[in-house]
C-alpha cells in the first residue's frame, strides 16, 4: 500500500506526496531532513489515503497538484470535514 499525504506547513502552504511509510516520511520531513520543507518546520499531516500501488497513488499526486494543491485541499478535504 502506498499512502498519498498532504502537510500543512508553518508558512500555512501545503505539500503533497507519496510513501510507502507514512510515519517514517512524517518524521524526516519534521526533523528537516525534506529539502522541500526544511524551511517551513514544523509541520502537520492534514490528509492521507491509501492507495493499492504506487501508480494509482502517483497519478492522484499529479491531479492534486495539477489543480493547485491549496484549491484541491481547501475544496475537497478542509470545507467536507
Amino acid at each position: 500500500m502506498i499512502t498519498l499525504y498532504i502537510l500543512k506547513l508553518s508558512n500555512d502552504e501545503y505539500y503533497c506526496g507519496i510513501t510507502k511509510d507514512i510515519d517514517k516520511r512524517f518524521k524526516q520531513h519534521n526533523e528537516g531532513r525534506s529539502k522541500s520543507t526544511r524551511k517551513y518546520l514544523p509541520c502537520k499531516i492534514t490528509y492521507s489515503n491509501l492507495y493499492p500501488d504506487y501508480r494509482t497513488a502517483r497519478q492522484q499526486e499529479k491531479k492534486i497538484k495539477v489543480q493547485g494543491l491549496g484549491r484541491w485541499y481547501r475544496k475537497n478535504i478542509m470545507f467536507t470535514q
